[in-house]
């Protein structure tokens, strides 16, 4: 492989009918060995699409569940890991149909911003539907039993990102083992903040109380730096993430 990539003859990005390209196919079969060399040829077109559905090589990595290879295509700036294929789908709702649900981890737990409700790609509603779907003819019991219970697990994790999508992501992380440094960096600086605000509470909670003794006051006061605590936590978070 490294023999031909030397040769200047040799057309890198030379398709089959479909538009597959060499890195597509690698890609798609999770070569990994061979999509990092390719990843160091500069000549090597990184997003260039199937004919037949319009999928990238990320895309398709995604919906055959190469785990490996969506993580080494993902932290690579020149990958595009949101173009959709011609019906609309995107990389993460191919994966969530598929079933590949540490490749659906992984996304939520390192994408910036997933919609998960989309108007006409609402990934929840299909996750649901496929655990809710009646048995096919050609399903054993086993397969249609895994079937329900893999997209029951991707939809509550879809529910709770809905809901809750940067708690989600922080608990992802920690689950994948993401967060390392960073995030004991920021439980240090957590912890101290919080310990500074209830000090500081205190000790204006004594003030008032040596100048009015009045308990309304006093609520009125912890309910603002409550609210202030949780803001400034907020951004935090949002800083180390």
């Amino acid at each position: 492989m490294k023999l031909l990539l030397n040769d200047q003859r040799i057309d890198i990005n030379k398709a089959k009918e479909n538009e597959e390209t060499p890195f597509y196919i690698a890609c798609s079969r999770g070569y990994i060995e061979i999509v990092k060399l390719l990843l160091n040829n500069e000549k090597v077109d990184f997003n260039k699409t199937s004919k037949t559905d319009g999928a990238t090589p990320f895309w398709i990595a995604c919906k055959n569940g190469h785990t490996d290879v969506v993580k080494l295509l993902f932290n690579d700036n020149r990958i595009d890991t949101k173009k959709p294929n011609f019906h609309g789908r995107t990389p993460f709702w191919i994966a969530c149909r598929f079933k590949n649900i540490g490749i659906v981890k992984y996304l939520l737990a390192v994408e910036k911003e997933i919609i998960v409700n989309e108007k006409d790609n609402n990934v929840i509603e299909m996750t649901r539907a496929r655990e809710m779907g009646e048995q096919e003819t050609w399903e054993s019991e086993e397969y249609f039993q895994r079937r329900k219970t893999i997209y029951g697990i991707i939809a509550e994790f879809l529910e709770l990102y809905e809901r809750n999508p940067t708690e989600t992501r922080i608990w992802l992380r920690i689950e994948l083992g993401f967060a390392g440094n960073q995030l004991i960096l920021f439980y240090f600086i957590l912890f101290y903040f919080i310990l500074f605000y209830f000090i500081l509470f205190y000790f204006i909670s004594y003030l008032i109380f040596l100048v009015s003794s009045n308990f309304k006051i006093m609520m009125l006061l912890f309910s603002m730096l409550s609210l202030s605590s949780f803001q400034m936590v907020t951004l935090l978070f949002k800083e180390f993430n």
